[in-house]
């Protein structure tokens, strides 16, 4: 049915009821048997009340069936029926939406992959032909003195070199579609979900937070030293190559599985150590010493000695010991390097960090 008439449908309907019900309630009023009710002017004005209220209803209703959905459901779920709603479920739709994304990225990778294969094995091919065209060259030369003199065998021999010829090149064919479906199963977009991809980021991060706390400790966790001098780099990393690097490695990965890895790549990629350097240092002493003193006469003789205490400062050697903290930075593609991926792994690796594995909304 058209909308606009559903509408004028509605406010009719609801418009009668309304004004159904305001009758019979001036209906009420006029046929009570109090006498001050039975006058004509209660009638008219009970009438005229009636007229009224019907009008407010109908704008009101007006104004409310118009911004009123024509269809009102309880439950979101009624809209559709069972098989809409496993059409459209969202979790269906997401994980559809990510099934064609991959299916697509395969297909992308497995033609880049075939190019290559056909290429090598084109080269290949041409290598063999001109092995091939040498040692051909050579029989032939040999082969015509031959015809001359046996015709029929000749003929027959010339027969089996074009036969062996068609299944050389066959075979070729053959290895080069073999390749080219070799590759077609290798993925280049983050399989994971967000929230285990930020996950094991922050995990990442919080490894290098306890070792920055290490460094600027040390004189709590390296106590005894008279000095102590840091070597200190700033601590970062990339997070899609982390994220590209545990997609690899475990395809689908979950934040409590690369809890190892993660440790391993932070221990990789940062090194920490300490070394103690020892510094001969001077420092002023203050000494006491003692001088003869003798009183003496007139005649000069000696009537009084005795020792008078006298004060002087030396310059004494000591150990000064400094305590060295290093922290150096490797750089992630050094942690990397040692999750020991091959030639076709670190492809895949370097491919998902330009492309930001189809997701560039994560970081």
């Amino acid at each position: 049915m058209d909308r606009k008439k559903l509408y004028r449908r509605r406010t009719a309907e609801e418009v009668t009821k309304r004004f159904a019900y305001t009758f019979d309630k001036a209906t009420d009023y006029a046929d009570s048997t109090d006498p001050s009710w039975q006058t004509a002017d209660t009638t008219i004005d009970t009438a005229r009340y009636a007229g009224r209220k019907s009008a407010e209803v109908l704008r009101t209703y007006s104004r409310k069936l118009r911004d009123k959905p024509l269809f009102e459901m309880k439950k979101p779920s009624e809209a559709l029926s069972l098989p809409g709603r496993n059409r459209y479920e969202p979790e269906k739709m997401v994980s559809e939406a990510k099934k064609r994304q991959k299916q697509k990225i395969k297909r992308e990778y497995a033609k880049k992959k075939a190019k290559k294969t056909a290429k090598k094995t084109a080269e290949t091919g041409a290598k063999v032909v001109k092995e091939t065209g040498k040692t051909v060259g050579k029989i032939l030369k040999a082969f015509a003195l031959f015809a001359v003199r046996h015709p029929l065998i000749a003929a027959i021999l010339v027969f089996v070199v074009l036969l062996l010829l068609v299944i050389l090149f066959s075979v070729s064919s053959c290895v080069m579609m073999i390749g080219g479906a070799s590759g077609g199963g290798i993925s280049t977009t983050y399989t994971a979900k967000d929230d285990d991809i930020y996950g094991a980021e922050a995990d990442y991060k919080a490894k290098e937070a306890d070792l920055s706390r290490k460094v600027y400790q040390a004189e709590t966790l390296y106590p005894g030293y008279d000095e102590y001098r840091y070597e200190v780099c700033d601590m970062s990393h990339d997070p899609w190559c982390l994220t590209s690097a545990l997609t690899v490695l475990y395809a689908d990965f979950t934040r409590d599985q690369v809890q190892g890895t993660i440790e391993g790549m932070v221990d990789a990629q940062y090194t920490f150590s300490t070394e103690v350097e020892t510094e001969v240092r001077y420092k002023t002493e203050e000494c006491t010493g003692y001088e003869l003193v003798e009183e003496t006469d007139e005649d000069g003789n000696v009537i009084d000695s005795y020792y008078q205490p006298y004060t002087y400062y030396v310059e004494v050697p000591y150990d000064y010991n400094i305590l060295i903290v290093k922290l150096k930075d490797n750089g992630i593609e050094t942690a990397v390097k040692g999750l020991g991926f091959d030639s076709d792994k670190m492809e895949i690796y370097e491919h998902m960090n330009q492309t930001k594995g189809e997701r560039a909304y994560l970081f």
